[in-house]
Order: C-alpha cells, then sequence, then structure tokens
C-alpha cells in the first residue's frame, strides 16, 4: 500500500479532503500541493504526505482545524457528485464543509438534508448544517416540511433541530398535530430542543390527539422534559389509551420522571398488563432508583412467561433492600430456563453485594454457558466475600477452552476480593512457571490494583527472579523500596514510568543520562516520570525540551512542566503557547499556564478563551479550571456557546471546578437543552457546585 493510499484509510473529516484532492490534481509525484493558491493549505498538504510514522497521528489531528475555505468551491464541485465519491467520500467532505463554517456551503448542505437519497448523508449534511449555525437556509427547511417523502421531511426536521431555528418551531407544531406519522417523536425532540420547558402544555394537550402518532411523538417527549406536573397526564395514557405503542411510551416517560405517583402507577400497571406493555411497564421501574417499596408486584411478575419481562423485573429488584428480593434472585439464578434472565440476575446480585448469593454463585462456576460464569466470577469478586477465593484459584489454573480469558476474569476477581490470603496466591501465580505469559501479567496487574505492602512484597519477589511483569503495576503502587530494582531494570519495559511514579528528585539524574541514547518510545517516558518527580533537574531538562522538533516530545514536556506547577517554567511555558505551530502542543501550554498559576495567568488565559484556534480555547478554559480563579466565571459562561463541543465540555468542567452559583442558572440551561452534547457534565457540575 502506497503512502497516499494509507493515508486515505487513516484520514478522518478534513483529512479526506486534502487527499482526495491530491488524488486528483494527479501529483503523486511531484508536489502534492501544486497549485493551492493558499500557503497555509499547501503548507499541511505537503505535511499530510510527508509525514513520518511518529508524526503521522497529530499531523492529522492538526489538519482538522484547517478551515480550507480556499478549497470549498473544489469540494461544493465533488459533492454535486456524491455518486462518484462513494458514501464514506461524500460523507467526509460534508463534515469537512460543515467544519469550514463557509456559507457557500450551506445551500448545498440544506439541499442534501433534505433531497438527498442516502439516510446517512441526509443526517451528516443536517448535522454539519446545524453546527455551522448558519440560518440563511431556515426559509427552505421550512417549507421543505410539507413535502410528500417522509425521508426528506426528516432531513428538514433534523437540520432545523441541530440550528435550534426560533421560527421553526411553530411550523413543526404543525407537523406533528398534522397526519405525519413516521419520525414523529423526531419532530417532538426537535420542538423541544427549540423551545424548551414552554413547549410542555402543547405535548400535554396533543396526548388528546386521535393521531396515535402525535400521541407517542407527545408522551415521548413529556418524558424526556416533563416534570411532576405532567405525571397525571401520563397515568392516563397508561391506563386508557387505546394504542400499545403509546401505553409503552407513558411508562417510560413515568419511569424517566419517577416520583411517588409514578412509582405507584407504574405498579399497578405491572400487574395487570401483558405482552410489551407490561415490558415496557418493567423497564420504566427498572430505572426509578431509589424509589420502590414494593417488592410484591415485582415477585409475581417473575412467573411472566416472557424473558424479557422477567429481566426488566430482576433489574427493578436491584433497587429492592429486602430479603425476599434476595432469595427471589437467588431462585432466579439456579432455576430461570433462560440464560439471559439467569445472567442479569448474577450481575444484580454482585451489585447488591449480597452475601446470601455467595454459595449459589459458586455452584453456578461449573455451568456450561461461559458467558453466564463469567458474570458469576464478576459477581463474587465485587462480593468480596473469602470464601469465593479457593473456587476463583481452581478456575484461575483451569484452561478453559471455550472462553481462554476465564482465568483472567478469575485473578480479576481476586483483585477485587483482596484479602492477604488472595495476594499470596497471586503472587504464588505470578512465579509459577507454568502459567503463561499472559496471565502471569494478568495477576501482577491484579498485585497493582490490590496495592498495600503484601502486594509490593509479591511483585518485588517476582522482579527479583526477573519477570519484568511486576514493573508497571510496581509503578501504580508508587512504593519507594521499588526503586533500586527499577534503576537495575531501566531496560525493561515501563522501568521508566514506574520510577516517575515511585522515586523522588534523587533519581532525576539517572533519567537525565538516558536521554541523549533514548529512542523515540524512552524519550516519551522520560519526558512524563519528569514530570512526576520535578525538582529544578527536571524543570531545566523539560524546558530544554519544548525545543523538540518532534510534536509529541514538546506537548508531553509542557504537560510535565504543567504538573510540577514550577513557575520557573512560566515564561517559557507561555512562549511555547504563543509560537508553536501545532495547535495540540498549544493546548497542552494554555492548560500548563493554568497549572503553574501566577499573577500573569488569568489575564493569559482569558485572551486566549478567544482565540480563533479552537484547540487553545479548549486548552485555556482547562486552565481557568485548574487556575480557580472566579474572575474567570462570566468569561467562561460566555463561552458555553462556543460553536465547538470540545470547547463546551472543557468550560462545563471549568464552571463545575470553580463552584462559582452565576454559573447555575447557564449550567442548568444547558442541562435541560437536548441538544447540548454535555447534559451528564453539565449535570456533575452543577453537583460540584453544590457542594461548594
Amino acid at each position: 500500500m502506497d503512502r497516499l493510499t494509507r493515508l486515505m484509510w487513516v484520514t478522518t473529516s478534513l483529512l479526506a479532503a486534502a487527499v482526495i484532492m491530491t488524488a486528483g490534481a494527479g501529483c503523486r509525484d511531484s508536489d502534492p500541493a501544486a497549485g493551492i493558491d493558499d500557503p497555509q493549505v499547501a503548507e499541511w498538504v505537503r505535511a499530510l504526505v510527508d509525514a513520518d510514522e511518529e508524526e503521522l497521528s497529530w499531523v492529522l489531528y492538526d489538519v482538522k482545524e484547517l478551515r480550507l475555505r480556499p478549497l470549498v468551491p473544489f469540494l461544493l464541485d465533488l459533492l454535486e457528485r456524491p455518486e462518484d465519491l462513494g458514501e464514506f467520500g461524500a460523507a467526509t467532505i460534508i463534515e469537512i464543509l460543515g467544519n469550514t463554517g463557509d456559507p457557500r456551503a450551506a445551500e448545498l448542505l440544506a439541499r442534501m438534508a433534505v433531497e438527498s437519497s442516502d439516510s446517512y448523508l441526509r443526517w451528516m449534511a443536517a448535522r454539519q448544517l446545524g453546527r455551522m449555525g448558519d440560518e440563511t437556509q431556515v426559509d427552505y427547511l421550512i417549507s421543505s416540511l410539507g413535502v410528500e417523502d417522509p425521508e426528506s421531511r426528516l432531513g428538514a426536521v433534523l437540520a432545523l433541530w441541530w440550528l435550534g431555528a426560533a421560527e421553526a418551531g411553530e411550523p413543526l407544531k404543525e407537523l406533528m398535530v398534522g397526519s405525519y406519522g413516521p419520525y414523529a417523536r423526531e419532530v417532538g425532540r426537535a420542538i423541544l430542543s427549540i423551545q424548551g420547558l414552554s413547549s410542555s402544555a402543547f405535548f400535554v394537550e396533543q396526548l388528546s390527539s386521535p393521531n396515535p402518532y402525535t400521541r407517542r411523538a407527545a408522551t415521548a417527549g413529556l418524558g424526556w422534559r416533563g416534570n411532576d406536573e405532567v405525571v397525571e397526564h401520563l397515568i392516563k395514557r397508561l391506563n386508557t389509551d387505546d394504542d400499545q405503542e403509546v401505553q409503552e411510551m407513558a411508562a417510560s416517560s413515568l419511569g424517566i420522571i419517577g416520583g411517588p405517583a409514578a412509582v405507584e402507577a407504574l405498579e399497578q400497571a405491572l400487574a395487570r398488563t401483558s405482552g410489551d406493555v407490561r415490558s415496557a411497564v418493567a423497564a420504566a421501574l427498572s430505572r426509578v432508583d431509589g424509589q420502590l417499596k414494593h417488592a410484591a408486584p415485582l415477585l409475581e411478575a417473575l412467573g411472566d412467561s416472557r424473558p424479557d419481562v422477567r429481566q426488566w423485573v430482576v433489574e427493578a429488584l436491584a433497587d429492592v433492600d429486602s430479603e425476599d428480593a434476595t432469595e427471589a434472585l437467588v431462585a432466579v439464578l439456579q432455576d430461570d430456563p433462560d440464560t439471559d434472565v439467569r445472567r442479569r440476575a448474577t450481575k444484580v446480585l454482585g451489585a447488591r453485594g449480597s452475601q446470601r448469593a455467595v454459595r449459589p454463585l459458586v455452584e453456578t462456576l461449573g455451568d456450561q454457558d461461559t458467558s453466564l460464569v463469567r458474570d458469576a466470577v464478576r459477581a463474587l469478586g465485587r462480593i468480596g466475600h473469602p470464601d469465593a477465593v479457593k473456587p476463583l484459584v481452581e478456575l484461575a489454573r483451569d484452561s478453559v477452552p471455550e472462553d481462554t480469558r476465564m482465568p483472567s476474569y478469575a485473578i480479576d476477581a481476586l483483585a477485587d476480593i483482596g484479602t492477604d490470603e488472595a495476594v499470596s496466591i497471586l503472587g504464588s501465580l505470578l512465579e509459577d512457571d507454568g502459567f503463561c505469559g499472559q496471565r502471569q501479567a494478568t495477576a501482577a496487574n491484579a498485585l497493582g490494583r490490590i496495592g498495600g505492602p503484601r502486594a509490593t512484597q509479591e511483585l518485588l519477589s517476582a522482579l527479583r527472579h526477573g519477570n519484568s511483569r511486576a514493573i508497571s503495576p510496581l509503578g501504580k503502587i508508587g512504593d519507594e523500596r521499588a526503586v533500586p530494582l527499577l534503576l537495575q531494570n531501566l531496560d525493561s519495559f515501563g522501568a521508566i514510568g514506574a520510577l516517575g511514579k515511585c522515586g523522588d528528585e534523587a533519581v532525576v539524574p539517572e533519567l537525565v543520562k538516558l536521554i541523549e541514547s533514548a529512542d523515540y518510545e524512552e524519550l516519551c517516558e522520560i519526558t512524563i516520570a519528569l514530570g512526576d518527580l520535578g525538582g529544578e533537574l527536571a524543570v531545566e531538562t523539560l524546558v530544554g525540551l519544548l525545543e523538540s522538533p518532534k510534536v509529541v516530545i514538546r506537548k508531553l514536556a509542557v504537560e510535565s512542566l504543567g504538573k510540577t506547577g514550577d513557575p520557573v517554567a512560566f515564561e517559557a511555558v507561555v512562549t511555547l503557547l504563543e509560537n508553536d505551530p501545532r495547535q495540540i502542543v498549544r493546548l497542552a501550554a494554555a492548560e500548563a499556564v493554568g497549572r503553574i498559576g501566577g499573577e500573569r495567568a488569568l489575564p493569559i488565559l482569558l485572551e486566549k478563551l478567544r482565540d480563533e484556534n479552537f484547540c487553545v480555547r479548549e486548552g485555556a478554559a482547562r486552565g481557568l479550571g485548574h487556575l480557580g480563579d472566579r474572575a474567570a466565571v462570566e468569561p467562561l459562561i460566555e463561552a458555553l456557546d462556543d460553536r465547538y463541543v470540545v470547547v463546551q465540555e472543557a468550560v462545563v468542567h471549568a464552571l463545575g471546578e470553580l463552584g462559582d452559583r452565576r454559573a447555575v442558572e447557564p449550567l442548568e440551561k444547558r442541562y435541560a437543552d437536548p441538544g447540548f452534547w454535555f447534559g451528564r457534565a453539565a449535570k456533575e457540575a452543577l453537583e460540584k457546585i453544590g457542594r461548594e
């Protein structure tokens, strides 16, 4: 495979365009950027083709940020003939065009979102049009809501959804109220995304629609954005609607909203429903964490003839803290005719930490179904009872032809149990010459997970006997007793990194001596280890590595300087932030500025939060989170609207770290927005602020 073909396989998004362009120009044997007027574009196209193996992935990452607007006419021309490109090629160019933000691309993307015969390309075009935020095509998209083809209407709906076009709210409501059948739920989600909680009354009203598709969309929508006020309406749909799918969606929405009234209605429905509706009710009950009070309806439903119902009931029983629930789960494990139901019971018993389940789970280790045995092993590890040690050791030593990984699962479970007996046994497995290398490595890693003096001693014993598999786990434990042996084994894989975790400044000179003769991978390890160890010599050496010709070394060096937090490095890090040609290095430098801190850090990071490069903005947001200065709160709130999701995510985390209540309302708004990619991160940030 020649170099250009290899690049075609590994490129994603923007890079494929550069490769397609150079291939189309027929210039493989000459200048790959011949005919490109824009010098920046030409530089990166050459970098793509000329990068060596070590640099290639970083060149690809950097090229993604290029706007490549000079190529937009060429790409638009290619996209007019998508059948010549294939689905992957056309999708790649659509993604590139969206990333450019060039308004010339908006018309074609809108047209493809509606008119393409390929459903994936319609979805891609709609998504990228939304990412561009170009609303010049909103009128065309709204008019396309009236076309006959439901797939075309869906494309228009998705594009309007991702654009967040306020003027599309009412037309979308008309579409949902009309005879529109397929994709009614997508229409409902688009309305919720655009209008938010203010549309709840509209959805409640549509619960009475004669159109079952509309009622389905309404019941599902109220689950996405409903509250206690809509529970009674959903209960009515669950109990009285003549459409089975509406009942199922009402159950699901009640499970999402939760609360005493919703749980009571679901428990009652579980006793009287059957088939798919009962399955949906059981699934809903499995979601109401901590709210189930009565085991009786669930225990009765364990007798249902449908395995899917029994699976969901088992899942729901995980939340019922009673002996009856435990006994029922053990009975399912031992007697249910369906293996998947037994597997679910195994997982739930493990999660409950039920001592009562230990013997039944040990008995399950002899089952013929290896998936069930694997789940039983993991459950025994989670419960952590010493009675499970010997059966797990037997399994760890056995050869299981049906699943060669089973011994490794057993070793991991022994690590979870973590008793002195388990540590001793893992040590003996590590030094057992009859034990294969992979299993020895698993045993070593298990000891690293357990940690503590006993595990360290077992690993040191193995290393003294020449077993280098003990090195990385020793680094994970970080016990300084490992330093002398690690220094004796510096030529072994992982020893340098382990020294960084176990040692102190005293070992820095030994690592610095290695730099001159180190290969690329060793230099990466040394750079990281110097950041872990810190000290004057480590900082001085890392500052020197900022001038490395290797992108990755500069990135690792500036990250390590950030970890040291040494103000001596501040000027060098700022210089790198201002001048390095690679955006991934500048991202790391911005974050390091925040870690090092100092009075100059805040204005520098606030300026970089508005940088034209999205990677730098991401790094600045991360740096502001590390810096901890609440003067950054308002600028960070403004940055929540950044068009790049990686920046949004970094901003959300930074606001959580700062813990200022001014961020509560903006974060709640993002959490309530179905179109916001990082709702979970926003929730975590809100929880952090609540603890301040």
